[in-house]
């Protein structure tokens, strides 16, 4: 069975990004971790 992992984060514009998202890989054994379409650069849309 595959296990799966969705993330929550508060992303932050133009800050490191990629730090959170490695600790919370390192924290989880999943198989796959979901994260929000826009974590990595922390753009944030905007109505």
């Amino acid at each position: 069975m595959m296990e799966i992992t969705l993330a929550q984060s508060a992303p932050h514009l133009n800050r490191n990004n990629l730090k959170k998202i490695c600790v919370t890989i390192k924290e989880h054994a999943a198989d796959v971790i979901v994260f929000p379409e826009l974590a990595l650069n922390g753009y944030l849309l905007q109505d």
